[in-house]
């Protein structure tokens, strides 16, 4: 699958602490490999309800935000789980 970071995610990614960017750099090179199904099957990944095909993924206290277009997984944003919810899914 074909992964894409938005840039409001590239300037998250900038502010992250280190430990928690190296985790989301590898799991960039797993999302690569996986289809579009295995992605959604990954017990960290939940379905937002508010809006359609946005999803978030969950990395110890961090958030990172991805929505499903034409199969391509956008990343969208990274945040910490307090400030997620004010910023993703875009209104």
């Amino acid at each position: 699958m074909e992964v894409i970071a938005d840039k409001s995610f590239q300037r998250d990614f900038v502010k992250l602490p280190d430990e928690v960017k190296v985790k989301i750099t590898q799991l960039y090179d797993v999302l690569s490999d996986l289809t579009l199904q295995e992605v959604l099957s990954l017990p960290q990944v939940e379905f937002i309800t508010s809006a359609k095909n946005f999803y978030r993924y969950r990395i110890e206290d961090y958030r990172l935000g991805f929505y499903i277009t034409h199969h391509k997984l956008h990343l969208s944003r990274a945040l910490h789980q307090k400030d997620m919810y004010r910023y993703f899914p875009p209104r």
